[in-house]
């Protein structure tokens, strides 16, 4: 391994959330191999009492080679992370950034270290991160990264050459150039309608976020992102303390990855269109659920079929069975493995077992789950197969997803 990436942690005012974050990093395997780079921001009004407290607690802060502390004395929270970010790649070349909300695994340095050395001089690569949604990789899938379209901020790392923040901030003319050309964006939106979302608020004033921008760079210039296999970090923010999030557990990660090395990296590595379409799914938000299921059950209709089982609780389930009632479908029953989380009945439909679901007098099913859908597919025609008949199995990969 070449010398080892420096880290930058940005920090305000989350005294919890920086401990959390100062902790985890402290038992990465390179930790006392790195140097430790934080950037303080100034106090805003009535902030200077937490403020001070951060500024004492990160004087105390030890377990890596050498840690530097950059107070700011005027407040700003942009300046803060793009002249720090600046900073560390004009004078190492190359850098690790974390946010004072990113809790990471053990493994996350010598992953990004390794990356960094493995993908330096690939032009393809803009960046390398330490998040991987919560999304089902395809059964098949033996590689330990992959690649997506779109940046994350969520622990990133990159190289002096490749990256300038300043370069990426947009100019209204840009973005109103790009909103002109429908192609384009819907080519945009296939790395997720939540980054359109926010690159028209930051068209109208709304917003000034770095991911967005790189983003939009990563898309005009065909730039990629590699992501672990399995999460490295978690996001610590989504209590409602961010000053972009609100409270959710959407990007919760259940169990960071414990892979501690030997990381395997590929090189001239493409985009899986199946691992695409999976993070597209999870970005989409409820209105985007109630339209694809809509959408699904038109197509259902269409096939003449009055009444269906649905495999799958949650909010899809929810929505598809919903969508399938204005069709006036009816829906005979929902099977889910983990009854206990959803209840009896969701809309009036009891939940049931598969068990008691192949005792019905119906083989038409129709999965609701967008990361899941083979395996529930396998699992119903392995059932049906064994009782000698077969069934007609519906998802969402029979409308047309983007």
């Amino acid at each position: 391994m070449k010398d080892l990436a420096p880290i930058g942690i940005s920090t305000y005012s989350r005294i919890n959330h920086l401990t959390q974050t100062i902790e985890a990093l402290r038992k990465n395997t390179l930790a006392n191999q790195s140097e430790l780079y934080i950037f303080s921001d100034a106090p805003k009004e009535g902030d200077e009492e937490i403020v001070a407290e951060i500024r004492e607690y990160i004087k105390t802060i030890d377990g890596f080679k050498k840690v530097y502390i950059i107070e700011r004395e005027k407040n700003g929270r942009v300046a803060n992370n793009r002249n720090g970010i600046k900073q560390l790649l004009n004078k190492h070349g190359k850098m690790i950034w974390l946010e004072d909300d990113i809790v990471t695994a053990s493994g996350f340095l010598t992953f990004m270290n390794k990356a960094l050395d493995f993908y330096e001089d690939d032009d393809r690569v803009l960046s390398i991160t330490g998040y991987s949604p919560p999304i089902k990789s395809p059964k098949e899938y033996n590689k330990d990264i992959f690649l997506l379209q779109r940046f994350s901020g969520w622990g990133f790392a990159t190289w002096k050459d490749k990256f300038d923040p300043y370069r990426f901030e947009l100019s209204k003319y840009e973005i109103t150039k790009f909103l002109d050309n429908n192609i384009k964006i819907e080519q945009f939106k296939k790395n997720g309608k939540d980054m359109f979302e926010t690159l028209l608020k930051q068209y109208y004033g709304e917003f000034n976020g770095l991911d967005v921008q790189v983003m939009f760079y990563q898309f005009q210039h065909d730039l990629f992102t590699i992501y672990p296999i399995e999460s490295l970090v978690q996001n610590i923010g989504f209590d409602g303390s961010g000053l972009h999030s609100e409270a959710t557990n959407k990007f919760h990660i259940d169990r960071l990855w414990d892979k501690k090395d030997n990381f395997m990296f590929k090189k001239n590595i493409t985009v899986d269109e199946r691992i695409r379409k999976s993070n597209y799914n999870f970005r989409s938000s409820n209105e985007d659920y109630r339209n694809l299921s809509l959408e699904l059950a038109n197509y259902i209709k269409d096939k003449g079929i009055e009444e269906i089982i649905v495999y799958g609780a949650g909010n899809v389930g929810k929505s598809l069975v919903k969508a399938l009632k204005i069709k006036n479908i009816k829906v005979n029953c929902i099977v889910d493995r983990n009854k206990f989380l959803w209840g009896t009945f969701i809309e009036g439909i009891e939940i049931i077992s598969l068990k008691e679901a192949l005792k019905k007098n119906l083989n038409f099913y129709v999965i609701a789950s967008f990361d899941f859908k083979e395996e529930i597919a396998y699992r119903l025609k392995t059932k049906y197969s064994k009782l000698g008949i077969g069934c007609k199995i519906f998802s969402f990969d029979d409308i047309e997803t983007k």
